[in-house]
C-alpha cells in the first residue's frame, strides 16, 4: 500500500513539474510577443509623428511660416 501511495505521488510530482514548465513556457511566449507587439506600435507612433510633422512643415511652407522644430 505504501508503495503505491509513494509511486501515485510521484506520479502527481512529475505532472505536477510538467505542467508548471508549460506555463512558464506558455508565460515567456506570451511576454516576448507583447515586447514585440510594443515595439511595432512603438515603430508605427513614431511614423505616424513623422508623418504629422512634415504634415505641418508643408502647410507652414504654403502660409509663408518657417517651417517649425521638432515637437516633441
Amino acid at each position: 500500500m505504501q508503495d503505491q501511495q509513494r509511486r501515485e505521488w510521484d506520479r502527481q510530482q512529475s505532472q505536477n513539474r510538467r505542467d508548471q514548465d508549460q506555463m512558464r513556457r506558455q508565460q515567456e511566449r506570451e511576454q516576448q510577443q507583447q515586447s514585440q507587439q510594443r515595439e511595432r506600435d512603438r515603430m508605427q507612433a513614431d511614423r505616424d509623428r513623422d508623418q504629422r510633422q512634415q504634415q505641418r512643415q508643408r502647410e507652414g511652407q504654403q502660409q509663408g511660416f518657417p517651417p517649425r522644430g521638432d515637437w516633441r
